[in-house]
């Protein structure tokens, strides 16, 4: 008789088929797209590179950042505010729409982006989740 081999791809396609109900290659694919999405997250976050749209509409300011707010160009994230800053946490529950008051004029809203707050530490996180996976479906 044949011996099955024991490849972690093997067995993660095993699992992932016997499971989900999914083919091999649709599994494999997706964890290259989780892996992807965390490095993009990490590294946009890093350089602050994000695209800006400025709205205005009736006296009033829309900033929208399509990946980020953490760029060079955009005012400080400690503009926002004490109570906004305090409701942050771990991504993705981040605060991905706030209000930065000004004196004279009506506020700013700005959505912040779809990585907003992606810092170093929910990139080990997300990495050694998915690490974890790995190793699971290794060792099931």
């Amino acid at each position: 008789m044949g011996e099955i081999p024991l490849t972690p791809l093997f067995v993660y396609g095993y699992i992932c088929n016997k499971a989900f109900g999914m083919k091999n290659t649709l599994c494999i694919r997706l964890t290259l797209l989780f892996i992807a999405l965390n490095s993009i997250a990490f590294s946009v976050n890093c350089c602050g590179i994000s695209p800006r749209f400025d709205f205005e509409k009736n006296h009033s300011c829309f900033e929208f950042f399509l990946l980020t707010d953490t760029s060079k160009a955009s005012p400080a994230t400690d503009q926002v505010g004490h109570k906004e800053q305090e409701l942050d946490g771990f991504w993705p529950f981040e605060n991905f729409y706030v209000e930065i008051p000004a004196d004279d004029a009506p506020p700013t809203r700005r959505f912040r982006g779809l990585f907003a707050g992606f810092e170093a530490g929910e990139f080990i996180f997300y990495s050694i989740l998915i690490a974890a996976v790995f190793l699971f479906l290794k060792l099931w």
